[in-house]
């Protein structure tokens, strides 16, 4: 073999590596940007506890303005026209919130928050992206399912859900609604009226190992020193 016939060997050997790179490249893209993924937003029909809980029940009955900050910082909130009602056993007690014929329920303890316009809209933003997301859920009878919107780090649309309050008891009783995403969910948006939450719980995405980010560095780097072997 002469000289041309190594250094040609050596270039398509280095273009080839550089195409073996570029794809693992865009592989990896695929895993750090979910929103080029299909979410599978599911139903979860068991309560259940999640990494952190919101109740209400630190808020006073009244407006808490918009954003409101929730899950003790983790969780930012969005309302037109918010309100954080209280547990009444008679329609028009001030403070509380009417459903229809009859007064909500929190789910524990006694307080809980509504979108106080109808038809409104509510938003959820996470802090750290959430894997499922739940709680207990009504609106004002009569009206159409209340819907709901999930969407990525990107603010892409992952997918929807619509819910339908079925007034459980007729006394006003809010019903559990949650759901799990195969896509990271960074934010959820809902409307409908006079949507009504209480006991709001998620469950984060877990951080990526140490380990695995050096790795990948690693490899990033290792591959830029191929294709820049002077470097």
């Amino acid at each position: 073999m002469n000289f041309d016939e190594g250094l040609t060997m050596k270039t398509l050997s280095r273009a080839r590596w550089r195409k073996n790179w570029m794809l693992g490249a865009i592989l990896w893209q695929f895993i750090l940007q979910p929103s080029l993924l299909r979410a599978d937003i599911t139903l979860i029909a068991a309560p259940f506890t999640g990494d952190f809980m919101e109740t209400w029940e630190a808020f006073p009955v009244g407006y808490p303005g918009s954003p409101a900050t929730i899950f003790n910082g983790r969780v930012t909130i969005y309302g037109d026209n918010p309100f954080v009602w209280m547990t009444t056993f008679t329609l028009g007690t001030p403070g509380g919130l009417g459903l229809g014929p009859f007064p909500a329920r929190a789910f524990d303890g006694s307080h809980g928050y509504v979108t106080s316009v109808s038809p409104g809209t509510g938003r959820i933003s996470f802090q750290s992206p959430v894997t499922a997301f739940g709680g207990y859920w009504g609106y004002s009878v009569g009206y159409p399912a209340a819907t709901f919107g999930f969407y990525d780090s990107q603010g892409s649309l992952i997918g929807t859900q619509s819910f339908t309050y079925t007034a459980p008891n007729f006394d006003g009783t809010l019903e559990w609604q949650g759901w799990h995403s195969t896509v990271p969910i960074s934010s959820v948006e809902w409307t409908g009226h006079w949507v009504a939450n209480d006991s709001l719980r998620i469950v984060i995405v877990p951080e990526p190992a140490t380990g695995c980010l050096l790795l990948v560095a690693g490899l990033v780097l290792y591959g830029w020193r191929k294709c820049h072997p002077i470097l």
